[in-house]
């Protein structure tokens, strides 16, 4: 998967978590859409990608 596979992908999957990314110039923000307080501070795309797994396996471990 190249480099805008990946952050589209992770995009993606964090949108389906409520959050949203937000490039910044240095890496990326990411915030939860209703909770302006729940916000993390990406600083390269491995770091993005890895939030996303984190964010979906809770996901998906409170559903079950």
């Amino acid at each position: 998967m190249n480099h805008q596979d990946r952050y589209e992908d992770a995009v993606r999957r964090l949108a389906s978590c409520g959050y949203e990314v937000l490039p910044d110039g240095q890496g990326y923000i990411v915030q939860h859409l209703t909770d302006r307080a729940d916000v993390s501070d990406m600083h390269n795309l491995d770091q993005l990608v890895e939030l996303a797994d984190l964010f979906e396996w809770r996901q998906q471990r409170r559903k079950s």
